[in-house]
């Protein structure tokens, strides 16, 4: 009890912002007390190895070797690492935490050959590790080995459980307009009078009113008090949701048989004129009162008539507006046929409010269109949002009961009249799809604008993936509702339209009969959608004892999805364990000095250690571990958002978090304003409320496996390269196909600004999984959604500048053939947006002029912090072959039989001993020649000595 006492009094604390953390890292690193007056004062240095994969962990592997044999690892006081980085990253951390930064620094410089009587390497258990375990995810080679038939199995495991809960997601909304005809359907077939005074009352009465009140809400005078009508959430409930009653109630009594109750009609119409009139009157009213309340007493006459002459325009204006909207719907009423039952009811369910509001949108904007220069622009662009929002609950209507009542039925006909070879070829292009849409390029390897083709056939091959997908679920849907009603032998007996057309159709062997029906004529798309009805009208009137069989069905769906979305963590059952797993094993076993592995699985739970154990006792280990992590922003209030989608998370020894730049993390309107207002006080008390710092030890504890944050999970969600939410490269087709195919190797983590900061995972997954299925996350939920570090910054460097690091040195391993520097660019025009902080760096030595090689792969920059600041220096280190052609022979032949090296896709994660050593052995070449060179700029670097 003691303890859950002292985790409440915890998690109720108030987030920390960046000065307090940047202070007390710079306290522990002796890099000097932070004051007031020194706050902008550059100290220290930091390392930074970027992003890339393994191919980034094994360059940097190199760089770590070569500043190691030249005592100058321990210059360093910040590790800024990203994805791949993060890897060689969380080796070196490990291996400091067990033995020791100056035995680390002693045995990795290591080079040459021992004595004895044959010559041995001098390279440490550590490195060699490395090397044995450079397939990482697979170590024992071959598609039939015991290592990738586990990961086969895990990937089977989990995309079944993610396609179970999808499904069943899928069907509990389909099965709402069955659900919903099961009551409708007697009310369209015998609509009553008072269906018809409700929706007189929702269409002439309250709609309107609520218009008019928005209205007059937009035309009050500047410093009048105003009461909130226009904030949107207030719009949804006083304007939206009457409408949509309106054009509910309005469709079933419009579109109901032909009543002979003649009376009757009059009467509501009658009703909503009386109501119009009524709604008119009370606008000319407030119009009055305005010109009467709050004109000077000199111009309330002048006042007074213009408001009458404003409702000499409005409202005749109104009147036509909704007497051509009357006029489309008397004149679809009267093509529409009086039919009964379910197929009239469901027709008229799917169309009927769909049409409704298309009417109110154009009945609006011809009322708009003659009203004309008496509105101002604000009162038009409020018509044309709330014609955007019918717009959309339309069409979401119009799709959800088409896919429910009828695409089904086209489905089942396309696949009737479909030859072998048409279903092949629609069936490979589906799959075709789905390639596509996972080799669409994207963030991390340059400005997708850069490939017009190729994103063109992306969006083609997401329209057709989310068709099919859409239409599988839809007839897999109703397949197994008709199929289980007749199973159940339910009390009414279900009819089978649609099994005997299809055995007509496609005959028993499932080929095109030729002889259809007795009049030698194939049944068209009409009869396969009444077949399908006609089961639809059986399951309608079938029992499962007390209950109606549709309750049954959506019972037990929603059955599904909730046990599921309870039991199956979204963490746990997506590909980030076993990623984790596999990348602790490797890199962070290697320093283990106790390694027990299990036998039969080869893993030690004693390999990972928890990040928090990297400062302890008021210490905190040197260089101090920067994990870069993306938050993943793809929605979201400030429109800063809508190119990077992404901001930038970092989990440290001390503290994990976020705070977001000026230009893109004002999260409410209120700090905007007061910034414009005080820009003095622009950050005081924390400019978004929303940002914050945890301590690492106590962030997301509540884990029963591990019980604290680990640097191995760490590393594995810097690494999330493959994840449905990706930064700027987010697309929501990409993030449905990626989370139904179980690619989700992002973490969904706590918000440290929420109150639940201490708790490892949702507690109900499904809100979460639904979020990366449709490319959802922002920063307000409880939990937030981080991925591959890369998806922001790949380089690392945007975390040091922040801290204002007087010497930054860049490994810049990503992949990066053409020379365009895409990663350095966007990280450079980020610290310049959020930071104001100039860097200049010349990279001509560095470009590749065809068909020639670069002169060097290193140069040097400067870091421009402004204000008075002292400039900071960068180094910039990149894999590079130069046209002097210096490089070790084994490299040289290795890049002769391996064109693409050194900037092969980091989608090759599966390295063997030349690749391995090919590309340590440059890192250790380049990052020598420039150390030789710039000695002096780190001999002295670091602050904490």
């Amino acid at each position: 009890m003691a303890d859950e006492a002292q985790d409440d009094g915890l998690a109720s604390q108030q987030p920390l912002d960046f000065d307090a953390v940047k202070a007390q890292e710079h306290a522990l690193l002796g890099l000097g007390a932070e004051t007031a007056a020194d706050a902008r004062a550059t100290r220290g240095a930091g390392l930074a190895l970027s992003g890339g994969g393994i191919r980034s962990a094994t360059f940097g592997l190199g760089v770590l070797q070569a500043l190691a044999a030249r005592g100058l690892l321990s210059q360093f006081d910040y590790l800024s690492t990203v994805s791949g980085g993060g890897y060689i990253g969380a080796w070196l951390s490990a291996w400091i935490h067990r033995a020791g930064l100056e035995q680390v620094q002693a045995r990795l410089g290591g080079v040459g050959s021992g004595g004895g009587a044959a010559p041995h390497t001098p390279e440490p258990e550590q490195v060699s590790w490395l090397r044995r375990y450079s397939n990482y995810l697979t170590p024992r080679v071959g598609l039939f080995s015991v290592d990738s038939l586990t990961l086969i199995t895990i990937w089977t495991r989990n995309v079944t459980l993610s396609l179970i809960i999808v499904l069943a997601f899928f069907a509990v909304l389909l099965l709402l307009p069955r659900l919903a005809l099961l009551y409708v359907t007697g009310v369209i077939d015998t609509p009553p009078v008072a269906l018809g005074y409700l929706a007189g009352l929702m269409g002439a009465g309250v709609f309107p009113a609520v218009l008019v009140a928005n209205m007059v809400e937009l035309e009050r005078p500047p410093g009048v008090a105003r009461f909130r009508l226009g904030t949107t959430p207030v719009v949804w409930w006083t304007v939206l949701l009457p409408g949509v009653l309106a054009a509910l109630s309005g469709s079933f009594w419009l579109f109901g048989p032909d009543q002979s109750d003649r009376a009757a009609t009059r009467a509501v119409a009658l009703w909503s004129a009386a109501l119009l009139l009524l709604v008119g009157l009370g606008w000319l009213l407030c119009k009055l009162y305005h010109a009467l309340h709050y004109a000077p007493v000199a111009a309330r006459a002048r006042g007074v008539r213009a408001a009458l002459l404003e409702s000499a325009v409005f409202l005749p204006s109104g009147a036509a507006g909704i007497g051509a909207g009357m006029g489309v719907l008397a004149m679809v009423h009267d093509r529409a046929g009086w039919e009964t039952g379910p197929a009239h009811a469901a027709a008229v369910l799917t169309f009927g409010p769909a049409l409704f509001l298309l009417v109110f949108g154009a009945g609006g904007s011809i009322f708009v269109g003659l009203v004309g220069r008496n509105y101002f622009e604000r009162s038009r662009e409020w018509w044309s949002r709330m014609n955007a929002w019918f717009l959309i609950i339309g069409t979401a209507w119009l799709t959800l009961n088409g896919c429910a009542f009828y695409l089904p039925a086209l489905t089942q006909w396309a696949y009737g009249y479909a030859g072998p070879w048409l279903r092949g070829v629609v069936g490979a292009g589906w799959v075709a799809s789905i390639i596509g849409l996972l080799l669409a390029p994207r963030q991390g390897n340059g400005d997708p604008r850069r490939y017009p083709r190729l994103l063109t056939i992306a969006k083609l091959a997401a329209a057709l993936f989310l068709l099919g997908f859409v239409a599988v679920a839809a007839s897999l849907t109703d397949l197994l509702l008709i199929s289980a009603g007749r199973l159940t032998r339910a009390a009414v007996p279900l009819p089978s339209g649609v099994a005997e057309l299809d055995w007509r159709v496609l005959g028993p062997r499932g080929e095109l009969s030729q002889h259809i029906d007795m009049a030698g004529t194939m049944p068209g798309l009409g009869a396969y959608v009444t077949a399908r009805l006609d089961d639809l009208h059986g399951l309608l009137q079938a029992q499962a004892g007390p209950l109606p069989f549709l309750w049954l069905a959506f019972g037990c769906a929603a059955a599904v999805l909730l046990v599921f979305g309870l039991r199956v963590d979204v963490n746990k059952f997506s590909l980030h364990n076993m990623y984790k797993t596999r990348l602790i094993r490797c890199y962070l076993g290697a320093s283990n000095p106790h390694r027990r592995a299990q036998p039969f699985t080869g893993f030690d739970d004693g390999d990972d250690i928890a990040l928090s154990s990297l400062a302890s006792g008021g210490a905190v280990q040197r260089p101090l571990h920067i994990i870069n992590t993306t938050l993943n922003l793809s929605q979201g209030k400030n429109l800063a958002w809508q190119e990077r989608k992404a901001a930038s998370f970092t989990l440290t020894a001390l503290y994990s978090g976020f705070a977001l730049g000026h230009t893109q993390g004002v999260s409410s309107e209120q700090n905007a304003k007061a910034r414009l207002v005080r820009p003095d006080q622009a950050l005081a008390g924390g400019d978004d409320v929303l940002a914050g710092y945890r301590p690492t030890r106590q962030y997301a504890a509540s884990n029963g496996e591990t019980r604290e944050f680990t640097l191995g999970m760490a590393a594995a969600t810097s690494g999330a390269a493959a994840s449905p939410n990706m930064g700027a490269a987010t697309s929501p087709a990409l993030a449905f196909l990626m989370t139904l195919l179980n690619v989700r190797i992002g973490r969904w983590s706590p918000n440290p600004a929420r109150q639940q900061w201490m708790r490892a995972s949702p507690r109900f997954g499904l809100l979460c999984l639904l979020q990366e299925l449709f490319g959802y996350s922002n920063d307000e939920s409880s939990f937030v959604y981080l991925s591959d570090g890369g998806h922001f910054d790949n380089t690392g460097i945007y975390e040091l500048v922040r801290r204002r690091c007087r010497l930054i040195v860049l490994v810049d391993a990503s992949e990066d053939g053409r020379r365009g520097f895409d990663d350095l660019g966007r990280a450079i025009r980020q610290c310049r947006i959020d930071f104001g902080v100039e860097i200049r760096i010349d990279l001509a030595a560095l470009r590749a002029d065809a068909p020639g090689l670069p002169a060097c792969g290193h140069a040097r920059g400067e870091i421009l912090y402004g204000s008075g600041a002292a400039a900071g220096e960068l180094l910039y280190i990149k894999p590079t072959l130069c046209a002097a052609r210096r490089e070790p022979v084994d490299v040289l032949n290795y890049s002769s039989n391996h064109p693409s090296f050194p900037h092969q896709s980091p989608a090759d994660q599966f390295f063997d001993e030349s690749q391995f050593e090919s590309y340590r052995q440059l890192g250790l070449h380049i990052a020598g020649a420039c150390l030789d060179q710039h000695a002096h700029l780190l001999a002295n670097a670091g602050g904490g000595r």
